[in-house]
């Protein structure tokens, strides 16, 4: 596994971003999307994410993401 994820960079994409979605089945979507939207939105960390926007948008759910799978994942 450890050999796919440095040489496919799909598998990693899809590794990474299914890992994203755990926090979320357990409830703790809010946490992670906070993060998210941190990351990308405050001042502290724009040089960060500019630098890195592409990486992190192909390996990492976006903000926008996680929003809508809490709500597909939330309990009625």
């Amino acid at each position: 596994m450890g050999l796919e994820i440095l040489f496919d960079d799909e598998f990693r994409a899809t590794h990474e971003r299914t890992t994203d979605l755990m926090p979320v089945y357990y409830g703790l979507g809010s946490q992670i999307h906070q993060y998210a939207y941190f990351v990308r939105y405050d001042p502290t960390c724009k040089k960060f994410y500019e630098e890195g926007k592409d990486f992190m948008d192909k390996y990492y759910l976006t903000d926008k993401e996680l929003q809508v799978a809490i709500k597909d994942y939330s309990l009625p």
